[in-house]
């Protein structure tokens, strides 16, 4: 009853979400890299480069938040719970999944 027809549309939605929230973070994660040989050379004073990093993790705590929680939630506000509760769980878990699959690939490229 849980994934009946009804339900199979959020839960596919939280893996959509999930996708962007991933492609979203090694966006940043390249971005960083490409950025981070700019900063050690200091061209950029401390102040500015501190500004930066701040509002570069404000934007990316908002981006994620939006893609996690406020779909959800607003199916919850609207009275709609066991449809949001299934997005929201399907979009963690997916993103749980894909974290694993990160760590274990990870692993097997430090270990050989």
């Amino acid at each position: 009853m849980l994934f009946s027809k009804n339900y199979r549309k959020p839960f596919w939605r939280g893996l959509f979400h999930a996708i962007i929230v991933t492609l979203y973070c090694i966006f940043i994660s390249l971005v960083y890299l490409s950025l981070a040989q700019i900063i050690q050379i200091n061209e950029i004073l401390p102040l500015i480069r501190f500004t930066f990093w701040l509002f570069f993790a404000l934007v990316s705590i908002a981006v994620c938040g939006y893609f996690v929680f406020f779909e959800p939630m607003k199916h919850i506000l609207n009275r709609d719970f066991k449809a949001g509760s299934v997005m929201l769980a399907s979009t963690l878990g997916w993103l749980f999944i894909f974290l694993i699959i990160f760590i274990l690939g990870f692993a097997l490229a430090l270990g050989g």
